[in-house]
């Protein structure tokens, strides 16, 4: 099947990307909301598209993390799990903790490129993670490792219940 997209939704889209090139005044919560991979990629089937997790979700599932480790986002997208992390420790940190160290990787290049815009601070590595030359890069600490949550879930009120994969 093929991807139409809505002229709205490519409206909106459009002026997330003006943000990113720095044509517009940064909203990073605007990028997030419109900003459609598929669009920026240019995805014309239905079975090849590309879903975010909302940063109100991301932001939940930061609360189960602490502001002392490594995290290495897998499949990082253009970062809205990672941004939410960055968002939930800033107030958090204190001068006694290093401050978050962020890893994301990314395969496409495209959202890579978004994804440094919106989150500066993180490392980006552009790469497949099932790629097992990308893994011996990394730093030899202590990290852990987070992804999108399942999106087969089919009621937005009980993601937490459903099968994740966290691994450390």
């Amino acid at each position: 099947m093929v991807v139409k997209y809505i002229e709205e939704d490519v409206k909106r889209h459009q002026q997330a990307m003006a943000m990113v090139e720095g044509k517009e005044d940064m909203n990073r919560m605007f990028v997030f909301e419109n900003f459609n991979p598929d669009i920026a990629c240019g995805i014309t089937k239905t079975t090849d598209q590309s879903y975010f997790t909302p940063y109100e979700m991301a932001f939940e599932m930061a609360q189960e993390f602490n502001n002392k480790d490594t995290y290495v986002d897998i499949g990082a997208g253009i970062g809205v799990l990672s941004r939410a992390m960055l968002d939930r420790f800033r107030s958090e940190t204190a001068s006694d903790h290093d401050p978050l160290k962020i890893i994301c990787i990314e395969r496409n290049e495209i959202l890579a490129e978004v994804g440094k815009v919106l989150v500066p601070e993180a490392t980006w590595i552009v790469g497949d993670a099932l790629d097992q030359n990308l893994w011996f890069n990394l730093p030899e600490e202590p990290m852990w490792f987070y992804t999108n949550p399942p999106f087969n879930v089919k009621s937005k009120h009980n993601w937490l219940s459903a099968p994740c994969l966290l691994y450390t």
